[in-house]
């Protein structure tokens, strides 16, 4: 019997689902890295992993998969996990929850929300590593973006559309300036992206962008220092989800990242956990990526203005 052209909706997702349990068993662990003999499982994929001590299953995300063997770095905390643990697939990372629920809430690099306001219920989900337009389809910037800084806007104007960074030594301002472009400066929307910053500095950040008004112009994405190196590279490609969906409402929509070398340093962690070769200055060939999150936050598309 031939099956039907136009399957029911139910039948299709039926077709894309595991009734089998993917598992597989710890056999090595180290700060920040544990090996298994499984699950099959691709490298992005969440598992769950068996604590020693009887508490809730801890998550890990994989970061590289070979012959015989599973390499995955813990989400949260490491606890104690023993050999012979198991370690059970739950799905894939592939996707970020975006939505206009996300308008004036702190969240987390998996966009739960920290800022104790309750649920946040997203309008779609995106996938996480996007696209980089092709060079034609980018749209060079045109029209100036007035910061409200005036040594900024006389002296080194910015276009809208553009990227740019602000280098200086610790402790001079850098995220006093931020602050105050992220305040002052002509967008719809501004997006916050916090990546191995104190606790104490998330803190003052958003309160400080808070009291200034119009709380529903600013979200923000945190991941904090001691929080894992998957974590903190995964804060940046939140809100570049985030920016990329009002983005395509037709806002303009301001990104500040503080910042893009911290970032660079968590793919450095997850790489090296994942034994790719160090080359300069022990970085491992996987910032690429920081150059494909750099060009997905630099060009507007054409259609979208």
């Amino acid at each position: 019997m031939n099956a039907p052209a136009n399957p029911h909706r139910f039948v299709s997702a039926t077709s894309l689902m595991s009734f089998a349990r993917r598992v597989g068993r710890v056999r090595q662990v180290s700060a920040g890295r544990i090996e298994a003999d499984g699950p099959f499982a691709t490298v992005g994929e969440f598992c769950s992993i068996e604590a020693d001590d009887g508490a809730a299953p801890m998550l890990a995300e994989v970061v590289a998969v070979g012959d015989e063997r599973v390499v995955l770095m813990p989400l949260g905390y490491a606890r104690a996990v023993a050999p012979d643990a198991r370690v059970t697939a739950v799905g894939h990372s592939g996707s970020a929850p975006v939505g206009h629920g996300f308008a004036g809430r702190l969240v987390s690099a998996l966009g739960a929300p920290l800022d104790g306001r309750g649920e946040i219920f997203a309008d779609e989900h995106r996938p996480i590593e996007g696209c980089v337009l092709e060079p034609l389809m980018r749209k060079e910037p045109d029209h100036v973006l007035e910061t409200g800084l005036r040594v900024i806007d006389g002296l080194l104007p910015l276009g809208r559309g553009q990227r740019t960074g602000v280098f200086a030594a610790s402790g001079v301002g850098k995220t006093t300036l931020m602050r105050q472009l992220a305040v002052q400066t002509d967008a719809d929307k501004v997006v916050v992206c916090l990546v191995g910053e104190r606790g104490k500095e998330v803190e003052g950040f958003w309160r400080a962008i808070q009291s200034m008004g119009a709380p529903q112009r600013f979200s923000m994405v945190a991941a904090t220092s001691d929080m894992s190196a998957v974590l903190r590279a995964r804060s940046v490609l939140q809100a570049l989800c985030l920016c990329e969906f009002w983005r395509d409402q037709g806002q303009d929509v301001l990104l500040v990242i503080d910042s893009v070398t911290r970032a660079a340093m968590a793919m450095r962690e997850i790489g090296l956990a994942a034994g790719a070769p160090p080359t300069v200055r022990a970085y491992t060939p996987n910032r690429g990526a920081i150059r494909r999150w750099t060009l997905r936050a630099a060009f507007r598309d054409r259609q979208s203005g």
